[in-house]
């Protein structure tokens, strides 16, 4: 089976659970935990935290299968599940959105919570302004080596030239090196 690509993650999750949506049903609400790295694990109403004893349960079995799909975007089949007492609270908030299968079809009573660094997401940053406000760009990528610095030098120096003021800011803490490259 191919790699699973990033973006591709919770379209291929959402079509294995309407597959599955027989075994899958019982445990609803369920809620898509995708973390920083992408990588996946389903939180389940802590009632259930009992089903998933044992080598051959529907929970194991679904936790394999899900496993199987989606490596290397998922946690371990034996620590799959989390179990959360108040998945109505989680559901609400605003980091919460429903699960939508490869055709753009809302899977009913499947949400996605994207587990961040901070309590924001690229979505809820302040729009841009229509009054002529100050325009930002961000350049971001998981893993370094990438040839971000690069590209934020070019386009700063070409941002520059054109007569546009630029502010730079270096927030690789690791291996700061932007500033020797303007």
């Amino acid at each position: 089976m191919p790699t699973i690509t990033f973006d591709r993650i919770l379209p291929v999750l959402a079509d294995f659970l309407q597959a599955e949506w027989r075994d899958v049903e019982p445990y609803l609400p369920l809620l898509v935990n995708r973390d920083l790295n992408g990588r996946v694990r389903i939180v389940l109403d802590e009632k259930h935290e009992q089903d998933q004893g044992g080598e051959d349960t529907p929970l194991q079995r679904l936790a394999v299968a899900i496993h199987q799909r989606l490596t290397p975007h998922t946690i371990t089949p034996e620590r799959f599940w989390l179990f959360e007492g108040d998945c109505d609270a989680l559901i609400q908030s605003s980091q919460t959105f429903p699960l939508q299968d490869s055709a753009g079809n809302i899977i009913p009573d499947v949400f996605v919570v994207d587990r961040l660094v901070s309590e924001a997401t690229w979505s809820s940053i302040r729009p841009e302004s229509t009054d002529g406000g100050i325009p930002r760009v961000v350049f971001y990528a998981m893993k370094g080596g990438v040839g971000r610095s690069t590209a934020v030098a070019a386009c700063a120096v070409a941002l520059a030239q054109a007569g546009r003021q630029v502010l730079v800011l270096d927030l690789d803490l690791e291996s700061p090196g932007l500033s020797s490259s303007l």
